[in-house]
Parts: C-alpha cells; sequence; structure tokens
C-alpha cells in the first residue's frame, strides 16, 4: 500500500450553527436580512453568494465573521481558508474586547479555526486548535461528548496527514469507544490506520463492521471507505462506493 492516506474531513453545515444577534444596537433588521439571506444561501450551496451577504454587515460582528468563516471553508480552498483564518482571529478579538456572554457557537470557533489550519497545511497549528476544543468538550462531561468524539476523528486525521499513526490510532480509536463501535464514518476512518499499519484482517473488520451500522446510508462514511479500499487495492470497490456516495448528495462536488 501507498505510505499515506489522505483523510476526508468532517464538515459541519452552516445552518447547524446557532448564531444569535449579540449586538442589538445596531439596525437590527439590516443585520438580520443579511445574516438570513447568508444562510439561505448556504443552504442552497451558494457559497460564494452567502459569504457577500455575511460580508455587508458593517461593523463585523461575531456572527457575521463566524458564518463568513464557515461558507469560505465549505469551498475547501487554501485562499478561502486563509481568509476563514483571518475572520476566526477577528472573532477571537472581538470576544477579548467586549464585555458579553460567549455565543452559543464559541466552541465551534476553535474547532473551525483548526479546521482553516489544516486546509492551509499548517498542522500543528490545527492540531493545538483541535486539542483546546476536545479539552473544552470534555470538561462538558456528557453534554459535550458528541462533540468530543468529532474533535478526537479530526485531530486524529490530522496525525495520520502527518504520519504520526499512534497518535492518530489513539484519537480515533477513542471515538469509536465513545461511540460503541456504531458510527460508521469513524470506523472506517479506525479502519484506514488499521490498513496503513499492515494490520489488514483488522480494517476489514472494522469495514464490515461500518457496513453493520449503515454506512450506505452515509455519503461521509462511503467516501472514507473507498479511500481505505484503494488503500487495499481494491479499486473496484472503491469506485462503487464513490458513486453511491454521490447519489446520497446533493451538495455539489
Amino acid at each position: 500500500p501507498s505510505s499515506k492516506v489522505v483523510p476526508a474531513p468532517v464538515i459541519v453545515p452552516i445552518h447547524t450553527s446557532n448564531v444569535d444577534d449579540e449586538k442589538p444596537n445596531q439596525p437590527n433588521y439590516f443585520k438580520q436580512e443579511k445574516l438570513e439571506a447568508g444562510i439561505r444561501a448556504a443552504d442552497e450551496y451558494k457559497y460564494r453568494e452567502a459569504i457577500k451577504q455575511f460580508s455587508l454587515i458593517k461593523p463585523d460582528t461575531i456572527s457575521s465573521l463566524f458564518l463568513a468563516a464557515c461558507a469560505r471553508l465549505e469551498l475547501q480552498h487554501p485562499s478561502q481558508a486563509k481568509e476563514a483564518l483571518i475572520d476566526l482571529n477577528k472573532c477571537f478579538d472581538l470576544l477579548s474586547q467586549e464585555e458579553q456572554s460567549k455565543p452559543p457557537f464559541f466552541l465551534e470557533l476553535w474547532y473551525k479555526r483548526a479546521l482553516a489550519y489544516r486546509y492551509i497545511g499548517k498542522h500543528e497549528d490545527a492540531i493545538e486548535n483541535y486539542t483546546e476544543y476536545i479539552d473544552r468538550c470534555r470538561s462538558l462531561g456528557e453534554r459535550g461528548e458528541k462533540n468530543l468524539c468529532k474533535g478526537l476523528i479530526a485531530r486524529g486525521l490530522v496525525y495520520q496527514i502527518l504520519y504520526e499513526l499512534d497518535a492518530a490510532m489513539e484519537n480515533i480509536h477513542e471515538a469509536n469507544v465513545l461511540t460503541e463501535n456504531r458510527n460508521p464514518y469513524y470506523l472506517c476512518c479506525r479502519a484506514g490506520i488499521n490498513a496503513l499499519v499492515f494490520e489488514m484482517d483488522q480494517a476489514l473488520e472494522d469495514l464490515e463492521k461500518a457496513s453493520q451500522v449503515g454506512c450506505y446510508k452515509s455519503a461521509e462514511a462511503l467516501l472514507q471507505r473507498a479511500i481505505v479500499l484503494t488503500e487495499l487495492n481494491r479499486h473496484k470497490a472503491a469506485i462503487e462506493d464513490l458513486k453511491k456516495a454521490l447519489t446520497l448528495t446533493d451538495k455539489p462536488s
């Protein structure tokens, strides 16, 4: 098998981000109109239009910056990731300057900044931000467990890119344990690490488990499974998974 596999990142859709109007003294009708227009555009996968709408909100607000960064990250391009990083850093600056409660998406700021660093190849910075995100999730106990798993997988995949496979396996295995080996995407991620260390039986076992818990219903899991199958030189099966994944999402490629 090849020495490295580039794993598929986990992307959280913009419309799942919980944003509130954190500056009630602004012209609310205009800001709300632009926020709603941007979110509608993002829901239709028109991310450049979404960025335009969010950027019309002046002065910058934490919500507008965060949502613009989310839209930029959806484009998955280094130049947009750099702009997203600028937006996210501005969010942190505003939070440090203003006497206000943290927004409901505060925790997600760390995750998104880590993702931005990952897209521009600054993997150590990505790990640092994922670690902060993970630590904050752990402090929430059971309330943060779902997000904790997401962070562990994301950090594990960055370790995989760096070929630090022990650390990658530790993170990805913990996420699978916490989800009782019932998340098909996480199982396929662990299969990928097993394939890289030539634990082929373990890799195939994880792929089989993924199939049993709904891999074929998840585009994300199918894409990751295709990556692992390619590593195992099962190219025909990988192509079939890719074709199936494309039928499960209407998001433009």
